[in-house]
């Protein structure tokens, strides 16, 4: 399972992310070719800046493309997000490198 941790200050993402503006930890949404998306953790840390953790669980299909996750987050995220890591890897907002980690990712996990 892939994890992805995103630090923002932008309160709505999570809920943005996970098409659910009442109920973000604990939903779950499935992407095409079956890519399923679980948020884990949605937490305010207080202090400066008082910056939003989101974390996601991604389960993948063999055989669909990371395309589409890629593409996914970076539709989501564009313009909005402070850091996201993915495995623990920072990766900068840009959709080819995304989509270049969630395949090195993969590959890495098996």
């Amino acid at each position: 399972m892939m994890r992805i941790t995103l630090e923002t200050n932008d309160e709505t993402l999570a809920g943005d992310l996970m098409d659910n503006r009442e109920t973000v930890v604990g939903s779950k949404m499935e992407l095409p070719g079956g890519i399923v998306v679980n948020c884990d953790r949605n937490e305010i840390r207080r202090g400066a800046g008082s910056e939003i953790l989101i974390q996601l669980a991604i389960s993948f299909v063999s055989g669909v493309s990371s395309q589409v996750l890629g593409s996914w987050l970076f539709k989501k995220l564009e313009g909005r997000l402070a850091k996201i890591s993915i495995n623990r890897r920072e990766v900068r907002v840009e959709e080819a490198e995304l989509e270049s980690v969630i395949d090195q990712e993969r590959e890495r996990e098996g």
